[in-house]
Parts: structure tokens; sequence; C-alpha cells
């Protein structure tokens, strides 16, 4: 469940959906899925069963959490900002 903010989730062969404030969604185990805040979140996630993550490459080949998480680029933080919260979405 959305708690606040703003989201997209995309699963394979779909389309993505937004999701506000209020908004829950039910992800299948063991299907691709991406889940994205496009403005600051919180989530509430209940799971089924235990909680496990599998990181897929865009091909839908497994890869390592390293490999998943790694920065693609750095955004540059403006003059004055101490971190990225003081950043206008």
């Amino acid at each position: 469940m959305v708690v606040s903010g703003s989201a997209k989730v995309e699963m394979k062969d779909g389309s993505p959906t937004a999701l506000h404030t209020g908004d829950y969604v039910a992800l299948p185990e063991k299907n691709v899925h991406q889940f994205t805040c496009v403005a600051a979140c919180t989530m509430f996630i209940v799971p089924s069963g235990a909680f496990d993550i599998h990181y897929v490459d865009k091909d839908g080949k497994e890869i390592s959490a390293d490999e998943a998480l790694k920065s693609k680029a750095k955004m540059p933080m403006k003059k004055g900002m101490k971190d990225m919260k003081d950043m206008k979405m």
C-alpha cells in the first residue's frame, strides 16, 4: 500500500500503472515486476510468505543485487543542498 507519495508499478508484458497515496497492488511471486517511486514515497508491504527478491536484467536474466543496485549516474546536488531531501520534485 502507498502510505504517501506516488509510484509506478510494471509487470512483464503489461502496461505501467500509477499508484498514489492509499492505493495498493498485489504482485504475484516469481513474476518479473518493477516498482518505482516517481516522487518521495512510503510503502507498507505485506508479503504472503518469505520476502525474497531476485534481480533481473532487461532481458529477464537473473543478476546479483550489487549489479542491479549499482549507480548508473549521480545527479549533482545544487548549491546549499545538504542531501536529496532538499531536492524539489
